[in-house]
């Protein structure tokens, strides 16, 4: 009975729901804090889904487009980590479990026409950094509305493509 329960859909998102909150936060404290924290929260995460291997052979690509994405901005001045003055290893972690969240992300915002998920991205990568800037991990935010646009474009350009592809992938496996 209880394991039943345990399968059903509510509990699996609930799951699904809590571990993308507690991941996501032990990054961000990893990032303001510790690195080791989130390693540790991460790895335990990775070794809980060993079932999800055709997820992680793309993981490395979506997380290096994100981390040079991010190589770009810092390298114009648009936003500044604390941490270091390049992209610190916190970020890269981050980005990696953003990759790995992306057929997830995918499955949530399936519902939505392909065309609404690209300003979704966008918008999503401006409160990511106005979030960061606000828990101490970024010392400097784009200070334009030019700057933010570029921002807002980067973030639709390569996350909306992340999930395209990643829509791609899941469609083309389950076929």
């Amino acid at each position: 009975m209880r394991q039943a329960a345990l399968q059903s859909p509510l509990a699996q998102n609930a799951y699904k729901f809590i571990a993308y909150q507690t991941l996501w936060f032990s990054c961000a404290l990893a990032f303001t804090q510790a690195l080791w924290i989130g390693v540790a929260v991460m790895a335990g995460h990775y070794l809980l889904h060993l079932s999800i291997l055709r997820e992680w052979l793309w993981m490395p690509v979506l997380a290096g487009v994100g981390i040079a994405m991010e190589y770009g901005y810092v390298s114009l001045g648009l936003v500044a980590f604390k941490a270091s003055s390049s992209v610190p290893p916190s970020e890269w972690l981050l980005w990696g479990y953003f990759a790995l969240c992306l057929p997830m992300i995918n499955r949530v915002l399936s519902p939505l026409p392909r065309w609404a998920i690209w300003p979704f991205c966008g918008i999503s990568g401006v409160v990511v950094y106005f979030s960061a800037y606000r828990l101490g991990g970024l010392v400097s935010l784009p200070q334009t509305i030019a700057e933010w646009s570029l921002v807002l474009l980067g973030w639709a350009i390569v996350v909306g493509s992340q999930l395209t592809l990643v829509n791609y992938l899941m469609r083309r496996a389950d076929s």
